[in-house]
């Protein structure tokens, strides 16, 4: 059967348990949650449709990770609820949620994150089909802007919280 099959099968399973535990208990579906359960499942489609549909998707399955994860931040902002309010909600009193300076926080992170999966997406559709070192750019260059996303979000976040707590209009 390979390894394929079988890893997408147990990642889509894997993915899709936050998302249905989080509908079933009434909690908001994170967008990275559901952007991996989507990628997961066009991959066990892929797998199960075969031919040159499996082919196709994993030739590009780094461009298609990165497309789903891109249409979900830039898609969080176009609807007017940035994906990383649901996270910040959950280290924030909810008096604070519908605040001006906390919606254009998370605008501004998610923000941030769309740009960083859409750059990876970017460079992922220039190397497509690369081979030697060129080929290991899908995991590294994704791994180093996830890590700068992750640094400006933790500390843009104390930034304005800092500025919040020393600032009597907020």
């Amino acid at each position: 059967m390979g390894y394929r099959p079988v890893g997408a099968f147990v990642a889509l399973a894997a993915a899709t348990y936050p998302v249905v535990r989080a509908r079933n208990s009434g909690s908001s579906i994170k967008m990275p949650d559901a952007a991996a359960a989507i990628f997961f499942a066009l991959a066990s489609a892929a797998i199960v449709i075969g031919g040159s549909a499996g082919a196709w998707f994993w030739r590009y399955n780094f461009v298609i990770v990165w497309a789903v994860f891109t249409a979900g931040a830039w898609g969080s902002i176009l609807v007017g609820s940035p994906f990383t309010i649901a996270f910040a909600r959950e280290s924030t009193p909810p008096e604070v949620w519908e605040a001006p300076l906390f919606r254009k926080t998370n605008l501004i992170i998610t923000t941030v994150w769309a740009l960083m999966f859409t750059g990876n997406l970017i460079a992922m559709l220039m190397i497509v089909g690369a081979t030697g070192f060129a080929a290991w750019i899908p995991l590294i260059g994704p791994t180093l802007t996830m890590g700068v996303a992750i640094v400006f979000t933790t500390r843009y976040a104390a930034y304005v919280q800092r500025v919040a707590a020393t600032s009597p209009s907020t």
